[in-house]
């Protein structure tokens, strides 16, 4: 059965025509037709969850497990205004989502009429295009040009969220046993841009006379083809790669413990390590740190690579956007490099082989804190599991956490916020059906989004690890907060709450750990096969992890002179 509203049987059939397979709803009246429609299909995967910020949010884990266009859907009113945040955490990570608000009609906004606001366009500044469809169904063919125009969109060499808005009339139950009339399925043949010959020859000439070149990545999917690419690169003696966790290449040659590393790079030596070109990739840097240094360095050369055309100059550096994937460029790139005989790459090692005998040395000897905490459950992490990063403290410690080449990482980089973790997490898992997916959150992030466990699709391979510090621990590692009258109260939001009886209300294992030995113990059955998803809790003294923090930082100066 599908509505009998002719352009809401069109958006369906679109929406299968352009791949989409997997949709969220939440429960009210006005997106009725769409919730019977698409559940009557059993071409579509269809999810009730009530709360629509983590509805949204436990999308956004369906796509970014899937690679895929996944879909959300809800009622009037201020329920779609619950959907901007996770909206806006795609757009910054270039994920295809489609959200489709059902609406009023256009005469009845404004007019005093429930659940009506201004739905119109209502994302504009977190997405890639939108339309508010018409309310007269005569415009059916209108109505499916937009959808196919929508659909294209979010799928394009640019990827990201995208909105459909569609006002209803009553009734909104009324449906057929097939749609009168199938909408036109529109294709777009898209030839990524391709940098010319001319253009590949100019730079590889800039690229071959440079002896310090330097590679930096960002957040980015595994590649293999991408991997050899680099990595081939990085046979030359000049060039230098950093990488972050979620940067997902990995090779034994890359840096990807930039906060550690750059410790070494002293105000006299900035110059030394200064590179000639900078070459960037990826999304969105965690670290403050190699920010801070990059944006202080003197560069003259800084090409970035991406195929979105806004020009993104992070460091104050950029001479030349490359707009073009990774791998694009790359492909053709590679094959005209050649080495260039230099001691850079050898700088850059030098620190490495220094910083990481501390790190190693530290942990080795380090008192029950966060950073062992979090070293701990790095080490111990099964093979092949995907790892959500949680944001604030727990990214930044993972970061300082030698590489696993073995695991997946990924998290809410887009935006950075704390309000989805859990919701995307429980997302991911809930199609990664042979691996662990395995959430890595401090408390406050973890109690802010606890609606992520309100529903029935929390996989039995979901791991849920709360590192609780008692509140915002990120507070004591920054600057400024500290030095205050109002760090606990108003930064750190101080609390006494645990996660035992929300474990108990939603149906979860719980485990819970408060010194080394029940975190070893904890460790040893967490990660076992069982019935349903779990919670280990970890609870960190709050007034000593950033002076174990500190330490390290102090310990790592001390070994290289400062």
């Amino acid at each position: 059965m599908v509505s009998k509203n002719t352009i809401v049987s069109h958006l369906v059939e679109l929406c299968y025509e352009h791949g989409v397979k997997h949709i969220v709803f939440s429960p009210g009246s006005r997106n009725a037709p769409f919730t019977i429609s698409f559940n009557e299909d059993p071409r579509f995967t269809c999810y009730i969850i009530p709360d629509e910020r983590a509805a949204a949010f436990f999308a956004l884990g369906l796509a970014q497990y899937t690679k895929s266009l996944t879909a959300v859907c809800c009622t009037s009113g201020t329920a779609a205004l619950n959907y901007a945040p996770a909206l806006a955490e795609a757009y910054y990570q270039r994920i295809p989502m489609l959200a489709i608000t059902a609406d009023r009609p256009e005469e009845w906004i404004d007019q005093g009429v429930g659940q009506s606001i201004r739905q119109d366009n209502v994302f504009h500044n977190y997405i890639l295009k939108s339309h508010t469809l018409p309310s007269n169904t005569d415009k059916h063919h209108y109505a499916a040009r937009l959808i196919n125009e929508v659909l294209l969109c979010a799928q394009g060499s640019v990827k990201g969220p995208v909105h459909l808005n569609v006002p209803l009339y009553e009734p909104l139950y009324d449906t057929i046993e097939k749609p009168f009339i199938l909408p036109r399925k529109i294709e777009k043949l898209e030839f990524l841009h391709r940098v010319s010959a001319h253009e590949i020859t100019r730079l590889a000439e800039k690229w071959n006379a440079a002896s310090k070149k330097l590679i930096v990545i960002g957040a980015i999917e595994k590649d293999a083809t991408l991997q050899k690419l680099i990595s081939s690169i990085t046979n030359d003696p000049s060039v230098v790669v950093l990488t972050e966790t979620h940067g997902n290449l990995v090779d034994e040659r890359f840096h990807p413990s930039i906060d550690r590393i750059i410790e070494g790079i002293t105000d006299d030596l900035v110059e030394d390590f200064t590179p000639d070109i900078l070459l960037t990739f990826g999304i969105n840097l965690i670290s403050k740190k190699l920010k801070y240094l990059l944006h202080d360095m003197t560069i003259d050369e800084h090409w970035h690579i991406d195929p979105h055309p806004d020009l993104v100059d992070t460091y104050h550096s950029l001479t030349i956007h490359i707009e073009d994937t990774p791998l694009g460029f790359f492909s053709l790139f590679e094959g005209a490099c050649k080495p260039k005989e230099s001691g850079y790459a050898a700088q850059w090692n030098h620190l490495e082989k220094a910083t990481q005998s501390v790190h190693y040395s530290f942990l080795y000897s380090i008192e029950y804190s966060d950073f062992y905490v979090y070293a701990q459950l790095i080490k111990s992490l099964p093979k092949g599991t995907f790892l959500q990063m949680g944001n604030s403290a727990a990214v930044r410690y993972i970061q300082l956490i030698s590489q696993r080449y073995d695991i997946v990482y990924s998290g809410n980089r887009g935006t950075s916020g704390i309000d989805g973790c859990s919701s995307t997490a429980a997302g991911a898992a809930w199609l990664n059906s042979e691996k662990l997916t395995v959430l890595l959150s401090g408390d406050v992030s973890f109690f802010y989004d606890i609606n992520a466990l309100w529903h029935k699709y929390l996989s039995k391979n979901l791991r849920i690890i709360v590192v609780n510090n008692k509140g915002g621990g990120i507070f004591r590692i920054i600057k400024g907060p500290k030095g205050t009258n109002q760090l606990e109260e108003y930064f750190e939001s101080r609390h006494y709450v645990e996660a035992e009886f929300a474990a108990k209300t939603y149906g979860l294992d719980y485990y819970k750990a408060e010194n080394k030995d029940e975190l070893d113990e904890a460790i040893s059955h967490f990660f076992k096969e069982k019935p349903r998803a779990s919670i280990l809790e970890i609870c960190t003294p709050t007034e000593e992890n950033d002076k174990v923090l500190a330490a390290y930082f102090k310990q790592i100066n001390k070994a290289l002179g400062k």
